[in-house]
């Protein structure tokens, strides 16, 4: 049973070996999915959309009559997209159901505002881990440079530190993100890596100077 407290708030209910639990977490449309492991450990997994693009899941662990919240993360469980027809696209989701290999994406917001997806497991203690250290994007996100910046080579997912120079008119699309620090671009079939720095307030620059001066166009939403 979930009770949605205002627009930002869920409070789930389980009734556990004839006793009531409550679990308190962001966000509402909360999904469901119990997930079977191989050892015979199961685990309940809960994923929730949040406000603005935000998701949120958690695994809890029922144990010995006990409910355990082993692990939490900012991603969620995403709807992607099988194909087109003559009714529109035709989507599913690809749930935790099979606990070794599933897929949480999230919202990102570091030169533009995009979704990144990333592949997902569950380890023997109840916790998400993911099969890679970056997001992907999975929408193509263009940008145009309308500045000099320095980025840096990547040759088989690991960043080389090798410099290059963007230079102006050079035209990228975002690939990957860590949803923190840097977003990987391609560059005429070539993946560089840009270092973004992120204050308080949101704003974004690239070795000291604002991405709005760097670029011709940011998309936020």
């Amino acid at each position: 049973v979930s009770a949605t407290q205002g627009k930002t708030k869920l409070i789930n209910f389980f009734c556990f070996n004839g006793e009531f639990m409550l679990v308190d977490m962001p966000g509402y449309g909360v999904q469901s999915y119990i997930a079977h492991m191989a050892d015979d450990k199961e685990y309940l997994v809960l994923s929730s959309d949040g406000m603005s693009g935000s998701y949120s899941t958690m695994v809890l662990s029922f144990d010995g009559g006990d409910m355990t919240i082993t692990d939490t993360s900012e991603s969620g469980i995403k709807y992607i997209e099988l194909g087109t027809d003559e009714y529109g696209a035709d989507y599913a989701k690809i749930a935790p159901y099979d606990p070794y290999y599933f897929m949480l994406g999230t919202r990102i917001d570091i030169l533009g505002t995009y979704e990144g997806r990333n592949w997902y497991y569950i380890d023997e203690n109840g916790c998400l881990e993911s099969y890679y250290d970056v997001y992907s994007t999975y929408m193509p996100h263009t940008l145009v440079a309308s500045g000099e910046f320095v980025a840096y080579e990547v040759v088989d997912s690991e960043c080389t530190y090798e410099e290059f120079t963007v230079e102006v008119g050079t035209e990228m699309e975002i690939v990957g993100s860590d949803a923190e620090t840097f977003v990987d671009v391609a560059i005429n079939g070539d993946i560089y890596r840009i270092f973004v720095e992120i204050d308080d307030n949101f704003e974004q620059t690239i070795d000291g100077v604002s991405i709005y001066d760097l670029f011709e166009v940011v998309y936020f939403a």
